[in-house]
């Protein structure tokens, strides 16, 4: 009987595990957030990473979508020759809970992302409860944040294009100014003597993300 209970308890534990991993929920999501791959061809993809091939699936568009990265709790995936999904999961500190946050970004041909977060029955999350988004201000160097020329410079900027990526190693999350893909080059060699020379860095903290000073 021991046995028994002591084997159930450990396949419990298993598919706890099992479950928190980035492909399970991947596998899982909602048809609405990725309706350009079926389920069964999401774990198709998982399998052809996980064997080193090559080529990815055909999805529902009639276009190639592939894993390009992939650990326990992230994941990049190739939906077009265009756009790409990241999917991070982030511990809650102090609770037995975990975030999903989604990165999805389109480049036409300039790169501009959206992140989003879920619970892990993928139920939407306020967004303002994770991070506050940088706007045009927040990528001046700082020498020049107080410079009356350089704020007026930026303000003009009519669109805020942003890529966001998730680090390597770490929870933290990298958005970088992309106005340079779609700025005449002669408007942008006007503001970049302004402009930081790196991506701004948001550091999890265990509840939301903080900008690096």
């Amino acid at each position: 009987m021991r046995t028994i209970i002591y084997l159930f308890f450990s396949l419990f534990i298993a598919v706890s595990v099992e479950a928190q991993r980035v492909s399970s929920f991947f596998i899982i999501m909602p048809d609405e957030l990725l309706p350009q791959i079926e389920t069964n061809r999401r774990k198709d993809m998982i399998d052809l990473f996980q064997h080193s091939q090559k080529g990815g699936i055909t999805n529902s568009l009639g276009g190639t979508s592939d894993v390009t990265a992939l650990s326990d709790n992230y994941i990049s995936v190739g939906l077009s020759s265009s756009s790409t999904m990241q999917i991070k999961l982030l511990p809650l500190k102090g609770k037995e809970e975990t975030v999903i946050a989604v990165v999805n970004t389109v480049c036409a041909p300039a790169c501009d992302s959206r992140i989003d977060f879920y619970d892990t029955n993928w139920k939407p999350l306020d967004r303002k409860d994770f991070i506050i988004l940088p706007d045009n201000r927040d990528f001046l160097s700082d020498d020049e944040k107080s410079n009356e020329n350089a704020n007026e410079m930026v303000q003009r900027v009519d669109i805020s294009l942003m890529r966001y990526d998730f680090c390597e190693g770490n929870d933290n999350l990298q958005i970088t100014y992309t106005i340079d893909e779609y700025m005449p080059e002669e408007m942008y060699k006007q503001i970049k003597p302004y402009l930081r020379d790196s991506s701004l860095e948001y550091v999890w903290d265990g509840n939301h993300f903080k900008k690096e000073k």
